[in-house]
């Protein structure tokens, strides 16, 4: 049986000069932006098969043709970076061909923090929690989606027994509400005892949704408009005005700073929940947010710290998130327990729970 020492010995290191390349353009390329920043990974350009983009750029950054690798040496390497096993297969077939290094980006990058990855791994709570964590970790190198196995039927969010019991006092806050199906799933597991209900949605179409099922929710489960209540509004490390890029229905949305970075923006106000909840001690945060998740909990350093609200947080948008997030909960209360939990058949939908 592989231990979780030798998988992290098993993960490629590079040359810190070598020259990388992305192979991939869309949602997730786009994602990946804070990491490779993060990391001070410089990204030398990136390869599309698709000749609509050639010449484009992303971040600066312009986007080569295949043809390309035509020139690459020992010392180039190509970043596959995509979510769906059947592109990465094909891509690693032609670049197999052409004798072209190349790994998983995530890969790439789980190789430069494998001390982080295992302090993760070795304050887990749980041995389910441990296993799944190993095994997402290692279906993510490989680009293989997770075994039916690791997939918890349980709600979303809703997965341990912690976050399950009904309380007149909480306050479900739901950062990342979409179309505010989280909110009508706490609602349904919690037996409509609560508070309050608060959600945040930055993307405009995905608000009106929100308001529109709280109209249809508050008459089922008769709550007022003060216990359910959705805001137009983005959560993040302090209060201020940012630019929302809104991106396939809410899904792979980024906030930036420059409006000059990007088109399709428009301007809209991040608040931080230390700034919002200033005496709340009831809480329960549930984040899912496109990566933003580690500026929304440095946003909430107060309120982590001294009344430790639950927490449901999303770690799969990135490979940074799968050490950063929990280290950086466990850094704001050292008191917390925290389990992960995998809830779908891809890549998408890992959350850490702590409490």
């Amino acid at each position: 049986m592989e231990l979780f020492i030798d998988f992290l010995d098993s993960l490629p290191v590079y040359n810190e000069n070598v020259n990388c390349y992305v192979w991939g353009t869309g949602n997730t390329a786009q994602l990946y932006q804070n990491s490779f920043y993060a990391e001070n990974i410089k990204i030398k350009g990136y390869i599309d098969n698709n000749c609509d983009k050639w010449g484009g750029v992303i971040n600066n950054i312009k986007i080569y043709s295949p043809k390309i690798l035509s020139n690459f040496t020992d010392n180039d390497l190509v970043l596959i970076c995509s979510p769906t096993p059947s592109v990465y297969d094909e891509i690693s077939v032609q670049l197999t061909e052409l004798e072209i290094n190349f790994c998983h980006v995530d890969s790439y990058i789980f190789g430069l923090h494998k001390k982080e990855l295992l302090e993760v791994y070795n304050s887990l709570y749980d041995n389910e929690s441990r296993n799944v964590y190993f095994e997402i970790l290692k279906c993510r190198v490989k680009a293989n989606y997770p075994d039916d196995s690791l997939v918890c039927l349980r709600e979303k969010n809703f997965a341990l027994n912690p976050f399950l019991v009904p309380n007149a006092s909480e306050v479900f806050v739901d950062v990342g509400a979409y179309t505010g199906e989280s909110a009508e799933r706490y609602l349904w597991t919690h037996e409509g005892i609560c508070k309050r209900i608060i959600s945040f949605e930055p993307d405009f179409n995905n608000f009106n949704a929100v308001q529109y099922r709280f109209q249809r929710l508050s008459k089922e489960w008769k709550l007022s408009t003060e216990q359910l209540y959705v805001l137009n509004v983005a959560v993040g490390e302090k209060n201020e005005s940012r630019f929302f890029c809104s991106s396939n229905m809410g899904l792979g949305s980024s906030i930036v700073k420059s409006k000059e970075s990007t088109s399709n923006l428009k301007e809209i106000k991040t608040v931080s929940l230390d700034s919002f909840f200033e005496t709340e001690k009831n809480l329960f945060i549930k984040a899912d947010i496109e990566s933003y998740e580690p500026f929304l909990l440095n946003g909430a350093k107060r309120i982590i710290g001294e009344y430790k609200p639950k927490l449901a947080i999303c770690i799969y948008h990135n490979a940074t998130d799968y050490w950063n997030i929990p280290l950086l909960v466990k850094k704001l209360n050292r008191q917390y327990k925290m389990s992960i939990r995998h809830h779908s058949a891809t890549f998408a939908e890992t959350v850490l729970y702590a409490w």
